[in-house]
């Protein structure tokens, strides 16, 4: 990672799977499974898993980064001196967070819980959002001086409890909904509403409105929540 180490306090043009726009954005450290991005007003944490291609920008940011500042700044860091994906969410408990995992668009809201290989992510539009950590592709938190999203008050932004009692794996937690109506991957495709009439072994089998069936394999869910 020598060479790698050069990009430090450079910025850099981000490609990420799934993202048909590039993050840009200074590199401000990384840890075994995480890169870490300042683009000036947010951090952005990556999970090397979805980086497509990373290349030095054009010109020299004039912003320059130090890795070993407090775990929490003004402008909104949460990661220490070995960042890791596990621990960015832990530290992201609360705080109000930008994050993108499925094709289309990001989400805004709360961590709540992180699991073995999922986490909750608490929404005002969605609520209890249960995600898959293999597919999250960056997370971004607010600073905490940033105005209240949609201009709501704290008590109603305040993340609560999940309604379900969480398992410890994505899979165990998509069984434990089966007879309830969910929508997959934030509902981008008609196919991914409907009530889950069986949880295999590989696939999740989904009742549409009409009553047709269609399956889905575990390793393609992005993420679950009941409406």
């Amino acid at each position: 990672m020598e060479r790698f180490g050069s990009l430090m306090g450079r910025r850099v043009e981000l490609k990420l799977g799934g993202l048909a726009a590039a993050i840009e954005g200074t590199v401000a450290g990384w840890g075994q499974d995480i890169l870490v991005l300042f683009n000036g007003y947010r951090y952005i944490y990556v999970p090397f898993r979805h980086v497509e291609q990373l290349a030095p920008g054009t010109y020299e940011t004039e912003t320059k980064i130090d890795a070993a500042e407090p775990v929490y700044s003004k402008e909104g860091a949460i990661h220490g001196n070995q960042p890791s994906c596990r621990k960015i969410l832990t530290a992201a408990r609360g705080v109000f967070s930008e994050i993108y995992f499925a094709s289309g668009r990001p989400v805004h809201g709360y961590v709540s819980s992180v699991m073995n290989d999922y986490f909750i992510f608490c929404t005002p539009v969605h609520h209890t959002v249960a995600v898959s950590l293999q597919h999250l592709k960056y997370m971004s938190p607010y600073a905490p001086d940033a105005s209240a999203p949609y201009n709501l008050s704290p008590g109603k932004l305040a993340p609560r409890p999940s309604p379900v009692t969480l398992a410890r794996t994505f899979n165990v937690q998509l069984r434990k909904l089966e007879g309830e109506l969910i929508v997959l991957n934030m509902g981008l495709l008609p196919s991914d509403t409907g009530v889950l009439a069986a949880a295999g072994e590989q696939m999740l089998e989904l009742t549409g409105e009409a009553g047709g069936r269609s399956f889905i394999a575990y390793e393609q869910v992005q993420s679950v929540h009941v409406p």
